[in-house]
This record gives C-alpha cells, sequence and structure tokens, in this order.
C-alpha cells in the first residue's frame, strides 16, 4: 500500500475538481484513457508522493510524466508545496504540532511567516482562474503569465499604459493590472478569443471599469507604425508605456524591438520560433553557431540584446524563466537610461578611448624618438 504525505490526505477536503493529464496541444491527453477525470485531491495526492522516487513510475504510469510535471508546478505555485509535507513525513507530527514541541522547548512560539502583498494576490489570481468559466487559457499559460510578469515587473515599474502584443487571451494585460503596475492595457491582436472575457471577469473585481481598464482592440502588430497610431488614439506618452509580448514568433521579437526603440518606449519580449529566421542574417548565425558550437536560439538572443545595448538611451537586461514551464524561456528587456546614467556612459566610453589612445601616443612617441636616434647615429658616422 503506497503511504502519501500527510498534505495529501489534507488536501482531499479542497472544492472543486481537476481535468486531467493536458497535452502539448492544450488538449486533453490521449494516452491516458483509464484516468480521463481525475479529482482534485488524487491530483495533490499524486504530486506530493513524487518526492518519493520509489513511487516516481507508479505516477508515470498513472498520469504521463510531461503532466505529472506541469501539476507538481500548477501546486507550487498554489502554496502547496512538497517541502511541507516532507517536513511532515519527517518528524511524524504536523506543523502545528511541531510549532507547539517547539514552543515547549524554547519557551517562545516561532512566529508564522508572513505572506507578502505579491503572493497574496497571485494566491487570489490562481484561485480565480481554477473558478472561471470555461473557455479558459490552459494551465501553461497562465504559469508562463505569472513568471513572465515576476521576472520583468521590477525593470519596467508602473507605467500608464501597458501593451500585451499579440496577447491572444491577454493574460499578461490582466496580470499587470492586477497587481498594479498599470492603470490601463491595451491586448493587440487580430483575434480574440473567448477566453479573454471569461479571464477578464474572473480576475477583474466586479465594481471595476473593466472595458477601459483592460480592453482587446484588433491591431496588426507586423505593419510599421502600429504603436505610434496606438500611442496617439490613447494620449499617452512614450515613456508612460511598456510593450510586453510572450512568445513573439520568429522575426516578430525583432519587428517589436525596432518599433519600440524607435519611439523610446520600454518592452520584454520572450522571443521563441528561432529558426524560422531566412536571408543573410540566417547565413550568418549559422555559421557563427557552427564556430562557436552554442546552440541557434542562443546566438540569436544575444545577437538581439546587442541591438538593444547599441540603441542610444537604451539598457538592456536578459532574464529567463523556469525551463520546466517552457523551454523558449529568455526574456529580452529594454529599459531607457535617466539622463545621468547615458551621461556617465558616455563619459566611460570616452574615457576609455582617451586612455587607449593616451597608451598608444607614448608608445609612437618614444618609437619616434628612437628612430630620430638612430638616424642621427648614422649620420655621424
Amino acid at each position: 500500500m503506497l503511504s502519501l504525505p500527510p498534505i495529501a490526505v489534507a488536501a482531499s477536503a479542497m472544492p472543486g475538481r481537476w481535468q486531467g493529464p493536458i497535452s502539448r496541444s492544450g488538449d486533453p491527453c490521449r494516452r491516458c484513457h483509464s484516468a480521463r477525470r481525475l479529482s482534485w485531491s488524487t491530483a495533490v495526492a499524486v504530486a506530493s508522493a513524487l518526492a518519493a522516487p520509489s513511487v516516481r513510475h507508479v505516477l508515470s504510469r498513472f498520469v504521463g510524466r510531461r503532466s505529472a510535471r506541469r501539476q507538481s508546478i500548477a501546486l507550487r505555485q498554489l502554496g502547496l508545496t512538497l517541502l511541507r509535507s516532507e517536513g511532515e513525513s519527517s518528524t511524524g507530527r504536523s506543523p502545528s504540532e511541531i510549532d507547539v514541541a517547539q514552543a515547549d522547548d524554547d519557551g517562545v512560539k516561532p512566529e508564522k511567516p508572513e505572506i507578502s502583498r505579491y503572493q497574496r494576490v497571485e494566491n487570489l489570481l490562481w484561485e480565480a482562474w481554477r473558478n472561471s468559466e470555461r473557455p479558459r487559457p490552459p494551465l501553461k499559460e497562465v504559469l508562463e503569465t505569472l513568471a513572465f510578469h515576476k521576472a520583468c515587473q521590477k525593470l519596467l515599474g508602473s507605467k500608464a499604459l501597458v501593451i500585451d502584443a499579440a496577447g491572444g487571451h491577454g493574460a499578461i494585460a490582466l496580470a499587470f493590472r492586477a497587481f498594479g503596475g498599470a492603470e490601463r492595457a491595451v491586448v493587440a491582436d487580430l483575434y480574440q478569443p473567448r477566453s479573454f472575457a471569461n479571464l477578464r471577469a474572473a480576475w477583474m473585481p466586479e465594481d471595476e471599469d473593466t472595458e477601459r481598464a483592460v480592453r482587446h482592440e484588433r491591431i496588426d502588430i507586423s505593419c510599421p507604425g502600429w504603436l505610434k497610431s496606438l500611442l496617439e488614439r490613447e494620449g499617452v506618452h512614450a515613456e508612460a508605456t511598456a510593450v510586453v509580448a510572450a512568445h513573439a514568433c520568429g522575426g516578430l521579437s525583432d519587428e517589436l524591438i525596432r518599433e519600440c526603440t524607435a519611439l523610446s518606449v520600454e518592452f520584454a519580449i520572450m522571443p521563441c520560433c528561432h529558426k524560422k529566421e531566412s536571408g543573410r542574417r540566417r547565413d550568418m548565425l549559422r555559421h557563427a553557431v557552427k564556430l562557436l558550437d552554442i546552440p541557434y536560439s542562443v546566438v540569436l538572443d544575444i545577437a538581439r540584446l546587442g541591438v538593444i545595448d547599441a540603441c542610444p538611451g537604451y539598457k538592456a537586461s536578459l532574464r529567463m524563466i523556469d525551463k520546466a514551464i517552457s523551454p523558449m524561456n529568455r526574456m529580452l528587456i529594454g529599459t531607457r537610461e535617466t539622463s545621468p546614467q547615458t551621461e556617465a556612459r558616455a563619459d566611460s566610453r570616452r574615457n576609455y578611448v582617451d586612455k587607449l589612445a593616451g597608451k598608444f601616443r607614448t608608445i609612437f612617441s618614444t618609437s619616434r624618438g628612437k628612430h630620430q636616434e638612430l638616424q642621427e647615429d648614422s649620420a655621424d658616422s
């Protein structure tokens, strides 16, 4: 008989049900015909058992390796971590019993760690998503959204307008609004899925003007000048705007970088489909891949990072989300430098060039002096 940690038993009281394994395309996994619909408590129990290496093969046969990894990530985001269950199983007591025992030994009951505001909002979003109507964004999309926001929110700061380019269901735009990082948000895409309205109803307060706060607008972001036109319609300055895009496919990442840097707009982009490049740059990158022996996607993203850094007034940053969530996990972030930072950067460049020039002046003057001495000696002789 398989013995599960106490957290699996306690989770049986959780309401709701969990839709069975999800395939790569987002549809129910066809490999698991015998367990197409599992209870939420069963999912928690199985994910908790993942901590024991001896039962991993059981879990793999039960729901599949890929689904198991996604379940464990989701449960970790919801606060049901395996660390707590390991602590219970190793001591044989619940956390409350451990606290009482420590209070008896030390005389002072340990304080419970406070949950940060960010974690509270994140937990509320998870609960709202789980109770939202269908269709809704799949689990993987919500994981990517929260990881994306957490990776770039400090660099981008608070904005008057956040534009979710090719946002689809608009989860990133809604996340920025929910965490207070945007006064308004626009999802710029040609297609509006039904999941956008359901997720907006779940993640936005009922008494708020949801249509004004976060809206979907039909925009072809492949057309040059779309960002300038949108800012003019919204009446928002470039410095109060940020563009975000998760899984900007192929050359779309480069177009977004050009569009943002031309207007001095800050941005955070997570590229994907790197091998959809064509033309001269593809040949150059393939040659670099052979010489350096590193993946094509890494070479391309580093090249893009250099393009951002070379733009006047921009600071390039690289961030990454958990690779277990998505293998396309590199984020390219471009933020505007302040005037003192720009001046300090220019001074540093000038000082380096002057120092290098002074070094070569000394070398050339010394060699010129020695050459003149040799000429004088030869003339005297």
